[in-house]
Formats: structure tokens, sequence, C-alpha cells
């Protein structure tokens, strides 16, 4: 009986250790998820920067933050941390690079990662449709027109790059 009851307190210290481990990988697994989404668009940064609050940010979010925000003597407030700061970005290709990787290997899932996902479709396809238009293709010159004119499917709006490819299918 006692060999038994050492046997039953084994294995329930057994479970309750691969318990703790299991939830401890998901808390930790959790943190590192929201360690890495913007907290301006509450979602995995595609072009991920930093700004000079040391915070992390999709690059279109906070460009339009600081074009929107007012500004002090070149400064403004920063979204997180309150402090005046800088409009300087710096590119953090690394923090793409992590993301793709975590979400490659599942380490990131859901929605988040979905939406993620997606994004790097739109841009691949956005890629393909330039290559295109730049070899005369007129449809995908004017498909890239839209794309830009209304700022969708991997393409940040811009009415100059929609007008040019907009002509150029024109004259195609």
């Amino acid at each position: 009986t006692n060999d038994r009851n050492m046997s039953d307190k084994k294995r329930s210290n057994n479970e309750l250790t691969n318990s703790d481990q299991g939830s401890g990988a998901k808390r930790q697994k959790q943190s590192v998820e929201s360690d890495l989404i913007c907290p301006i668009t509450h979602e995995l940064p595609f072009d991920p920067v930093h700004a000079e609050d040391g915070s992390m940010y999709e690059r279109q979010a906070i460009e339009e933050y600081f074009v929107t925000t007012t500004k002090s003597e070149g400064k403004v407030r920063s979204p997180v941390k309150g402090m005046m700061i800088g409009t300087s970005i710096f590119a953090a290709p690394h923090i793409k690079n992590t993301i793709e990787s975590l979400i490659s290997n599942d380490m990131i899932t859901g929605d988040v990662a979905n939406k993620w996902k997606e994004r790097a479709k739109e841009k691949k396809y956005a890629e393909d449709l330039l290559k295109d238009a730049e070899n005369g293709d007129k449809i995908a010159m004017y498909n890239l027109g839209a794309r830009y004119s209304n700022g969708k499917q991997g393409l940040k709006k811009d009415s100059k790059e929609a007008y040019k490819w907009f002509k150029k299918a024109n004259a195609a």
C-alpha cells in the first residue's frame, strides 16, 4: 500500500509538473506575441520600425501618427510612453524575420498570425503585379494603378503612382 501511495504521489507530481510546463509555455508564447504587437494597430507589424521612444510600430501607422499629431518644436508625444520624441524611425528587419519565423513554426497562431499571412500574400501579389506592369502588361498596369489609387492589397495609397500607371496602361 505504501508503494502504491508513493506511485500515485509521483504520478500526481509528474502531471502537475507537465501541466505547469504547458501553461508556462503558453504564457511565454502569449508574452512573445504581445511584445511584438504594434501599440497603434494592435496587429503584428509587417513593416516594423523602432521610434525614438524605443517602442516598435508598424511603419505606416507611426508615420500617420506623426503626420496627424500636433508637433512642438519638431517633437510629438510618444503614443506609448507619453514623453516628447523626435519623428525619426529606424527599420527593424530583424523583427520582421522573427515574426515570420515564429508564425512559420506555429509559435504565433490564430487571427493575429492569419492577418499577418494575408498581408504577406498581398505584398507578394503587389510585387508580382509590379513586375508584370514593368514588363509591359497593360492589365497589370491598370490593376497597379487601381491598387495605388485606393491603397489596398499591399500598396500604400499614392495618387501620383496611380496616375502614372493608369497613364501607362492607357498608352500601352
